[in-house]
């Protein structure tokens, strides 16, 4: 079964093609948020927050669910994505996603706003300044690259989060 892409020509949505978005391209744009124009990975890393919407015993095992099919799923869509738009486009956003996932493991971002934030924030000066040595992930190409500097990314900011944790209380 093949999805229709988004006819729409917007400021915020990239432009559609007439092509069919296939399963793999819609994995790889999260569910078409790689497709808005302005800061893809930033809303890509927003989106992936919902998660925390759930009810609280829940939000755990989603984010363990999320990490691994979102991981396992990823290679095909990243490839396919690829072939598509080109190397690490910025479409591909559900490496964004498998990061924010990684970072909210934390209980405190379970448990308050306020730190759910800063993991947004620490996430996203991660994956965008990209230290050493998610430079050196970035640097690569193919899809378990595309993923695995957000990963690391994801895990940076998890020790951040828990050093941080560990300083304030």
């Amino acid at each position: 079964m093949k999805i229709r892409a988004i006819p729409l020509k917007t400021p915020f949505l990239k432009t559609a093609t007439e092509k069919p978005l296939s399963w793999k391209l819609l994995a790889a744009t999260f569910f078409g948020v790689g497709l808005i124009r302005k800061a893809p990975g930033t809303f890509g890393s927003l989106v992936a927050m919902l998660v925390l919407l759930l009810p609280q015993q829940y939000i755990f095992p989603a984010l363990l669910f999320g990490i691994f099919i979102g991981s396992a799923v990823s290679f095909s869509a990243i490839s396919a994505a690829e072939e598509e738009w080109g190397s690490d486009s910025g479409r591909i956003v559900i490496d964004e996603a498998v990061g924010m996932w990684i970072v909210l493991l934390h209980p405190a971002t379970q448990h308050s706003f306020l730190w759910a934030i800063i993991a947004f924030a620490l996430f996203r000066v991660f994956d965008i300044l990209k230290p050493w040595p998610i430079n050196l992930l970035n640097k690569k190409e193919g899809p378990f690259f595309v993923l695995a500097d957000d990963i690391l990314a994801g895990i940076f900011s998890l020790v951040s989060i828990g050093l941080a944790f560990k300083i304030f209380f």
